[in-house]
């Protein structure tokens, strides 16, 4: 997938147990400690690990330190 026009990786994906939040639109992101929650048109994904192009694989609450913005945008 894309976000700032560079490609991210995500890795450690799962489906949430339930409808988490049910106003979250597909492609939104949230962070709920310590994953990403990743809107769907159903049950949001939660992923646990991320990549962006070119850096390392990080762990998404070490991630999220560096990028605080990602929180409430959407993926291309």
């Amino acid at each position: 997938t894309y976000h700032w026009n560079k490609r991210i990786k995500l890795f450690g994906s799962q489906i949430a147990d339930n409808k988490i939040d049910s106003n979250q639109k597909p492609g939104q992101i949230l962070y709920k400690i310590p994953y990403l929650q990743i809107g769907t048109g159903t049950q949001p994904l939660l992923i646990s690990n991320i990549q962006i192009e070119g850096k390392n694989i990080l762990p998404v609450s070490q991630f999220i330190q560096g990028h605080p913005e990602m929180i409430g945008d959407h993926f291309e």
